[in-house]
C-alpha cells in the first residue's frame, strides 16, 4: 500500500489524504496537508513556481496580492507566482487544504491517482 492510501473502502478525497499529518517533501516537490478550525488562518509565503491548493473540506477565503480568492470543498487554487505572501482564511469547522508546490514548474498529478485533474468544481 502507497503512504497516500487508506485501508478504508471509503473512496472521498479526505480519506485518501488523511494521513498526511506533516509534510512530504521531494526533490522539486512539497505535499502539505493544512488543517483548520473555524476562524483559523495560516500564513505563509509561495514557493517559486507552482502552488496548488486542493479543497479537501470546509470553505473559505484566501488573501494574496491584494485581492480575495473564495473557495469551498473540491475547488482548485493554482498560484504561480513567486516569493509573495499568502494567508487562507477558514469559514468553517475541520476545513482542509492540500497543497503541492513544485519548484519545476511541472506538477505529475498522475501520482495521486488522477484525483486532482479529476475532481474540479463545486
Amino acid at each position: 500500500m502507497s503512504e497516500l492510501e487508506s485501508n478504508s473502502n471509503d473512496t472521498s478525497i479526505t480519506n485518501k489524504f488523511s494521513c498526511l499529518d506533516g509534510e512530504i517533501i521531494t526533490t522539486n516537490t512539497k505535499v502539505k496537508k493544512i488543517d483548520f478550525t473555524d476562524g483559523d488562518e495560516y500564513l505563509h509565503t509561495l514557493s517559486k513556481g507552482d502552488n496548488i491548493f486542493y479543497v479537501m473540506q470546509g470553505s473559505g477565503v484566501t488573501f494574496y496580492n491584494n485581492k480575495e480568492y473564495y473557495w469551498k470543498k473540491n475547488d482548485i487554487i493554482n498560484l504561480t507566482e513567486n516569493n509573495e505572501n499568502i494567508k487562507h482564511y477558514a469559514y468553517n469547522k475541520e476545513t482542509s487544504l492540500l497543497y503541492i508546490s513544485n519548484n519545476a514548474n511541472t506538477i505529475y498529478t498522475s501520482s495521486f491517482g488522477g484525483v486532482i485533474s479529476s475532481t474540479f468544481g463545486g
